[in-house]
């Protein structure tokens, strides 16, 4: 037995003898390893944005015996994202709206409503997360004021308010971004936003009246738009 284990590293020798050696600057050490700037998802890293949408869905005024209307509302939204590695981020931004909604009452309440929104403001934050593909899915909340004008039919007169009405707003949401470039995204998603507004004096068929009324709109809504990362 030993004799045959010896003829055998004999013949193996001359192979062992015939490899190469590694000098010890032909290995990466740990700490030649380049890893500082890489990520594993660009877009999720920190940095201003510039989004424009276009959202349409809904409202339905909060009273009794109430039809819901078309809800259109555009918005361009400045923003900051913080990247937390490639799986998770924080956004804050600023989105400012404008479009118009619309929803029918009793004919003895306020009949047909309109209510342009010349200009609204919602300070939203988020928290996003990775859905894989580098794409990212933003839970957001946000509050801010409108204004808005209020155009009304109650039976078969007109009421308009003198000049324009303010209000509040709030809203929650559900949005995927999509990077499409090394610098733009594709945004889908999901809202719902509650507006409250308070309308003083109005004009009915050309008269001035003390109106006093609160209006209160749900408008659930489907979004779409671009951004661009800087």
């Amino acid at each position: 037995m030993q004799r045959t284990l010896l003829f055998g590293f004999a013949l193996l020798l001359p192979h062992f003898a015939a490899a190469p050696a590694l000098a010890a600057g032909d290995m990466l050490q740990p700490n030649e390893v380049q890893t500082t700037g890489i990520s594993a998802n660009p877009a999720n890293e920190s940095g201003f944005f510039l989004g424009a949408g276009l959202g349409f869905g809904q409202a339905r005024s909060t009273d009794k015996d109430t039809t819901p209307g078309l809800a259109m509302l555009g918005k361009i939204e400045p923003g900051f994202q913080v990247g937390r590695g490639s799986w998770s981020r924080l956004e804050f931004s600023g989105e400012f709206l404008f479009g118009n909604i619309s929803f029918r009452t009793k004919e003895t309440n306020a009949g047909k409503v309109e209510m342009p929104i010349g200009f609204g403001l919602l300070v939203k934050a988020g928290y996003g997360y990775s859905l894989g593909e580098k794409a990212i899915a933003m839970v957001k909340l946000g509050v801010g004021p409108m204004l808005a004008k209020y155009k009304a039919k109650p039976l078969g007169q007109t009421a308009e308010s003198d000049g324009a009405v303010s209000g509040l707003a709030a809203m929650v949401g559900w949005t995927m971004v999509l990077p499409m470039t090394d610098v733009l995204d594709g945004v889908l998603g999901i809202d719902w936003h509650h507006y409250q507004f308070n309308v003083d004096d109005v004009k009915i068929n050309g008269a001035k009246a003390d109106y006093d009324r609160n209006v209160a709109v749900n408008v659930p809504q489907a979004n779409l738009g671009l951004r661009v990362r800087f």
